[in-house]
């Protein structure tokens, strides 16, 4: 039998020469963005230990922590390349990150070090230092006030100095000066401590601590006045009249069709979404580009949508909404656009105005009929992230946030919304509406943001993909994380507290199925027995 080759054996003795830091980096980053986040990750351990790989390697190693969530090994890594490199841009994008991760000491420090270093955008460090300085400044004068007030045996001053901590990331001071809810006399304030404790356990990880202690703070809250006196129907109501309205008329009658011809629709837009999907973080990158202006969340439609009932009952507001061609209809625009003018001056200016109110997702039948060239940018968020994400916020008392107070509200008022959205869609089959992932957009933004500046007629901006570049606080429950930079640390946060969540969730099967989301690992019967 003929001998193969030295040249063919596969162990022929001959040495290979191991692939550069380099190629590992770049081979690193090509599986990483396949999805392939084991073999990325080997590839940015073995790049590690040449010289050369060092500082690109941990920060790809970084992002990967980043985009499984792994918040303190991306923190650890980040340091690791603050505290080990010299390299201007390997600073500087750990700066970045760092900020990202509310870590605004260790951003300033290494934003500081890459302006000393070459290869650097030094307009970009700057902004990163200057950020991560004006958060810090503003935090740090903030602790030193709740001391003083906690001193003095303030309750909700304590509460606050350990939120401040956290803040500033010291997590070991935050849980040493976290108050025992079970010693304050004030409901409120018990309710406040129950819910930095839980907090605090959910940065740690701990799920079953982090859940009970937000159901004691909603329980302790639904019994406080300010929640009492709120009406929990009428959003419920509202929700249901929508719904059995657009059920009634996409069967009996067809839906007026929009100008679905027109390339470029007409302003204002509207970006709207259940509450915790995204729209704060899409509202700041859109107000990047120098032709959109942005609208908080000032009660625009809520303006005409009161002027519309005047005191009558929700039920009769399907039958008020005029046609979109009518005189009325015109008027009801006019005294929108006056609002807009007086609340949101830039509005008025501005080429286009998108006007961004994620509860505005119940009123979207009224919207489409009163503007039907507007484009609707829709959020979607997987469901269970969206009730988990709801029912663990703090959030101010008002008629919606009554629904977040307990798991099963929360679930039951995101399946209404669920179930609405498929009546809208079935009523309008032709409405200008972009349908906007939470997760596809946090994994790539600049594609959707592409996307949605095509539809607006605009062309893109590199200045929409960086949320921090907007120096305003926006008066929102998540205006802290909108200042990040994009990441998708939040996606699939519900698979932690799974066994909580499985039995209350169970109404939202059937959006889980229909819209492709990753199924549950564990099944409802057995998540009962566990949680008896």
């Amino acid at each position: 039998m003929t001998q193969p080759s030295n040249e063919s054996r596969p162990n022929s003795g001959r040495k290979i020469p191991p692939q550069s830091a380099r190629a590992l980096v770049e081979e690193g980053h090509q599986l990483a963005s396949t999805g392939k986040k084991q073999a990325a990750f080997a590839r940015f351990q073995t790049a590690v230990a040449q010289r050369a790989g060092f500082a690109p390697a941990m920060l790809g190693m970084a992002e990967i922590h980043l985009q499984s969530g792994q918040t303190s090994a991306a923190r650890m890594v980040l340091k690791s390349v603050d505290q080990w490199t010299e390299d201007g841009p390997s600073l500087s994008r750990a700066a970045g990150l760092l900020l990202q991760l509310r870590c605004e000491e260790e951003a300033e420090r290494a934003a500081t070090r890459a302006l000393a270093a070459k290869g650097t955008n030094r307009a970009t460090i700057h902004r990163i230092r200057g950020e991560a300085r004006r958060i810090l400044r503003r935090l740090k004068e903030a602790l030193v006030d709740f001391e003083k007030s906690a001193r003095g045996g303030d309750e909700f001053a304590m509460v606050r100095r350990s939120t401040v901590l956290r803040e500033l990331n010291q997590l070991d001071e935050a849980q040493k000066h976290c108050p025992d809810p079970h010693t304050f006399r004030l409901p409120a304030a018990k309710a406040a401590a129950w819910h930095e404790r839980a907090t605090l356990a959910d940065q740690v990880g701990d799920a079953s601590t982090a859940f009970e202690g937000w159901s004691k703070a909603g329980a302790l809250e639904s019994e406080l006045p300010e929640w009492r006196r709120l009406d929990r129907t009428l959003w419920l109501r509202q929700v249901h009249v929508w719904t059995e309205w657009c059920q009634t008329h996409a069967q009996n009658s067809p839906a007026p069709q929009t100008n679905s011809d027109e390339t470029t629709p007409s302003s204002p837009h509207f970006l709207v979404g259940f509450s915790r999907t995204g729209t704060t973080l899409l509202e700041r990158m859109l107000s990047g580009h120098s032709s959109i202006a942005t609208s908080g969340e000032a009660p625009l439609v809520t303006t005409v949508r009161q002027h519309l009932l005047q005191g009558q009952p929700i039920e009769r507001l399907p039958h008020l909404v005029p046609d979109g061609t009518s005189p009325k209809a015109e008027q009801l625009r006019g005294l929108f656009d006056r609002t807009a003018e007086s609340l949101v001056p830039e509005a008025a200016k501005a080429p286009c105005f998108v006007h961004k109110q994620p509860m505005n997702i119940i009123d979207l039948p009224m919207i489409l009929q009163l503007w039907p060239k507007a484009l609707i940018i829709r959020t979607i968020r997987d469901p269970r992230d969206v009730v988990l994400s709801c029912f663990s916020q703090h959030f101010s008392a008002n008629g919606i946030n009554r629904h977040f107070l307990d798991i099963e509200s929360t679930a039951n008022m995101v399946a209404k919304v669920q179930a609405l959205n498929e009546a809208v869609d079935a009523r309008f089959p032709d409405a200008n509406i972009v349908d906007v992932r939470y997760e596809s957009f946090v994994a790539d933004p600049e594609s959707i943001l592409r996307a949605i500046l095509e539809r607006l007629g605009l062309d893109f901006e590199p200045e929409v993909l960086d949320p921090t570049r907007d120096t305003s606080i926006q008066q929102t429950p998540s205006f802290l994380e909108a200042k990040k930079m994009v990441h998708s640390n939040r996606t699939e946060r519900w698979r932690r507290y799974e066994s909580h969540l499985r039995s209350p969730c169970q109404i939202l099967d059937e959006w889980i199925q229909k819209s492709g989301w990753p199924p549950w690992d564990m099944d409802v019967n057995a998540t009962r027995q566990e949680i008896t």
